[in-house]
């Protein structure tokens, strides 16, 4: 098996193009469009998501590469129209969090179950997985001039049920909807 690497998240035709030459294999597409992200209130900077990905999947296809919509999946839908405009693959980190098969800190608040997600810009993510603000990458600058500032919300999921049974539902949605029999052939 040969590894892939991947790389982004960017939002234009001309970064996807620039990091697939450099070696990458799998783009990650998507500033600002998560479901807990606050980038785009906070900065300003940002993309919308399907207009990235058509743009982003027509660069990667015509040098061979794939590209991961990141973001901005809320509903099956969403998913859809993620694969219509050309992503590979889609990422459904809100749509998933609060599953019970989805990994994350239980907490109990009166009496119901929630899951703690949180975005990769937000403060315990860096605290969790970079050692906190000024050694994260996106926030250095800031930082280093005194203004740190992290970007992503931190809510809480209430549980649901399994996850395979909602993309079940999904599947079945999507697929139904546009008349094919599986995912692939959309």
């Amino acid at each position: 098996m040969v590894p892939l690497s991947q790389a982004g998240n960017v939002v234009t035709g001309e970064m996807v193009e620039e990091l697939i030459l450099a070696g990458a294999d799998i783009i990650k597409v998507g500033i600002g469009p998560g479901s807990v992200c606050t980038t785009r209130k906070k900065t300003g900077v940002g993309y919308p998501q399907l207009s990235a990905v058509i743009e982003c999947a027509d660069a990667a296809h015509g040098l061979g590469g794939h590209i991961i919509s990141d973001g901005g999946c809320t509903c099956p839908g969403d998913v859809s129209k993620a694969f219509g405009a050309g992503a590979d693959f889609v990422m459904l980190g809100g749509m998933l969090a609060g599953h019970n098969e989805s990994g994350g800190e239980v907490i109990e608040k009166n009496g119901k179950k929630y899951k703690l997600f949180y975005g990769m810009s937000s403060d315990t993510a860096m605290k969790k997985h970079a050692g906190g603000v000024a050694e994260y990458r996106g926030s250095l600058n800031l930082h280093l001039c005194g203004c740190s500032q992290a970007e992503g919300a931190e809510p809480q999921d209430h549980i649901h049920q399994g996850h395979s049974a909602a993309q079940h539902r999904s599947s079945y949605a999507l697929c139904g909807h546009l008349g094919q029999c599986n995912l692939k052939v959309m």
